[in-house]
């Protein structure tokens, strides 16, 4: 699984260097809480929630949490709608 998390993980800097969310729906429950901590061992504190089934996101501390609140909302509208994921906003 070290090697799912490590492959995460650079992806995840990109966003957090820019104190972005990481939408990642990667991992299931344990191991979604597992990445967080794993994020946190490796220098990034953040948040982990999941506002749908499908829809969980990794919130470094500096984001705004309400504006990550509303882009879940709309990215729920754009995927009902049939929207791909490299078409859903990552942070409005």
């Amino acid at each position: 699984m070290s090697e799912s998390y490590e492959a995460q993980l650079e992806i995840a800097k990109t966003f957090f260097a820019e104190d972005l969310p990481y939408w990642c729906d990667i991992f299931g429950r344990p191991a979604a809480e597992e990445f967080k901590r794993y994020l946190g061992e490796n220098g990034y504190k953040v948040h982990h929630l999941r506002f749908e089934i499908f829809e969980t996101v990794y919130i470094p501390e500096n984001c705004n949490y309400k504006a990550v609140k509303a882009t879940a909302k709309k990215r729920k509208e754009l995927r009902e709608q049939g929207a791909d994921e490299d078409e859903l906003p990552i942070l409005l």
